[in-house]
């Protein structure tokens, strides 16, 4: 009877754990908000609570791209960001690094996993941080095949800052949202920058890598075309003019090496945990996720102790 008792009591605390930490688990589960409308009527069946602002998709020629082949490499020229960088994120060294990610029905923005679509590259406007691809990098289906868009073929795209000595900005990005219909991709939710906002350079520009000088003819599927109007719904975060405190006019010279924690090629990563530098990592949880998960694991070491000491002691009466 006391065995029995014991284990009923690890049982129980397991439960309670997992109970303490059920209001985090729900707070992550359910923060889906109301569908986001977009142009020509179209609505985003998911809203993302981090996005400050709107992401400009670019072509080769610098004028705003709505629309293109999921093949064609890269899959765009340049993205302009409308949402000016934050304090200690304009910086000498400061790079801003283009992910895309998988909007997935009842999973918050945050979980979504995703993966970088090129290099890093150096920007040099405040007000219009930007990244610019590459001949090298890969094409929209880089990301189709690793993470098919399932959710009304949907894909948001996320740009991301980062500077020497602090960590990448998850919380506060711009983004844009394209839809994928056989092998070709069209903008359903962006900004109206211009693509000549400001300056920018890629990191493979900057170290010389074979081919990344080049600049790729307009390919005749991708015609250029004004964005769609922000949809309703997903506030753009966009500052006003006066808002922006003064910085320097130039971060300066980029230097040949990415800082530590910045995005790097190649990498995959979820929005919940830093982009690595430059190698790939497994994508994990969200932070609430794995809270939840070390609770449990560490309730259920505990049953597992009493219940082995307890059988341990029976054995050794009965064999006395």
């Amino acid at each position: 009877m006391r065995l029995a008792s014991l284990v009923r009591a690890a049982a129980a605390l397991a439960a309670a754990a997992v109970a303490a930490q059920a209001p985090a688990a729900l707070a992550v589960t359910s923060g889906s908000a109301a569908p986001a409308a977009g142009a020509g009527g179209f609505h985003l069946p998911y809203s993302d609570p981090n996005q400050a602002g709107w992401l400009t998709l670019c072509g080769t020629n610098l004028k705003p791209v709505s629309n293109g082949s999921v093949s064609t490499k890269p899959f765009v020229w340049r993205v302009v960001s409308d949402v000016p960088a934050p304090q200690g994120y304009f910086v000498k060294g400061a790079k801003a690094t283009m992910f895309a990610y998988q909007p997935r029905r009842g999973a918050p923005a945050g979980s979504w996993s995703g993966t970088v679509m090129a290099a890093a590259s150096y920007y040099y406007d405040r007000a219009h941080p930007m990244a610019q691809f590459t001949p090298i990098d890969a094409p929209l289906t880089q990301m189709t095949s690793a993470y098919p868009p399932r959710w009304d073929h949907l894909i948001e795209l996320r740009l991301y800052l980062s500077a020497p000595q602090i960590p990448v900005l998850m919380t506060h990005y711009a983004a844009a949202d394209i839809q994928v219909t056989g092998k070709t991709w069209r903008l359903v939710a962006g900004g109206h920058s211009s693509c000549t906002a400001g300056k920018v350079t890629a990191v493979e520009t900057s170290v010389g890598m074979p081919g990344a000088r080049s600049k790729p003819k307009p390919p005749p599927s991708a015609s250029p075309s004004a964005s769609p109007s922000r949809p309703a719904g997903k506030s753009s975060g966009r500052p006003s003019s006066g808002s922006s405190s003064p910085g320097p006019s130039s971060p300066g010279a980029p230097p040949t090496g990415a800082p530590s924690g910045s995005p790097g090629s190649g990498a995959t990563t979820p929005s919940g945990a830093a982009p690595p530098g430059t190698a790939p990592t497994a994508l994990s949880r969200s932070s609430s996720d794995r809270v939840i998960t070390g609770v449990i694991a560490g309730a259920s070491v505990l049953a597992i102790a009493l219940l082995g000491r307890l059988l341990w002691r029976r054995q050794r009466r009965e064999t006395g």
